[in-house]
């Protein structure tokens, strides 16, 4: 994607996106965190919502493996292995406090966001026909129209954030010489050939590009604290033949 049609969509994306039945940032980084979980992923999150402390309403109470296993249904060992691992992971959860009463969670997000996003994902058509059938037969036409909506707008987000690295990288190789140009090339190349279990010449080119763009975005961030980018220890042409 070229620099000016990078800055024509940003330009175009700039405003609200006002067809989103959702325009919250909180609500579309709940709905990406907890679109992908497990059933009992959402079920474990969908008490610990329930149990959050009225003093301080963005932790729960204290509760132990035992009581969230009766509270759910859940076993022990699903709760600690993938259950709160997975929350964890997705940035939905984080511990704040153990003690022998149980532990405390922090939950990243309110408990109307994530409501509102736990009643969307859990009437999915991912869960069992039979048992839902009744209950969905109205509601999944609109269901269905509302996640289009999200996940669109997911998708736009994403491209507006790819189109702003690429105008950001391509700003910054314009400020650079051919000789730092090619030791980013060089630098890329030598750390993927040096990787074991590569088999395959082509596989490496992918690879090439993807360790190109790292080092440029590393080498922007040291850029603002006065570091250039060194130059290629290759020779030019011009010295090699003379």
């Amino acid at each position: 994607m070229s620099i000016d049609s990078s800055s024509q969509l940003l330009a175009a994306s700039a405003g609200p996106v006002h067809a989103v039945p959702f325009p919250t940032d909180d609500l579309f980084n709940a709905f990406a965190a907890v679109r992908h979980l497990h059933p009992k992923q959402l079920h474990l999150l969908e008490y610990l919502n329930s149990r959050r402390d009225p003093a301080r309403p963005a932790q729960t109470v204290p509760l132990s493996y035992a009581h969230l296993h009766h509270a759910t249904g859940i076993t022990i060992e699903h709760i600690r292995r993938n259950g709160l691992h997975r929350l964890f992971a997705s940035g939905l959860l984080s511990v704040v406090l153990q003690g022998l009463g149980g532990t405390v969670y922090r939950i990243h997000y309110t408990a109307p966001v994530l409501n509102q996003v736990l009643a969307k994902v859990a009437g999915a058509p991912e869960h069992s026909l039979a048992e839902t059938t009744q209950t969905t037969q109205s509601t999944t036409p609109q269901l269905h129209r509302e996640l289009h909506d999200l996940e669109a707008h997911l998708s736009l987000l994403k491209q507006i954030q790819a189109s702003r690295e690429s105008v950001r990288r391509e700003s910054f190789l314009t400020q650079l010489r051919a000789e730092q140009l090619q030791w980013l090339a060089t630098t890329a190349q030598q750390t993927i050939d040096a990787q074991e279990g590569i088999r395959f010449v082509r596989d490496r080119f992918p690879l090439y590009e993807q360790e190109r763009a790292r080092l440029i975005d590393e080498w922007i961030a040291r850029q603002a604290y006065g570091q250039a980018v060194p130059t290629s220890l290759l020779p030019t042409t011009r010295e090699s033949q003379s």
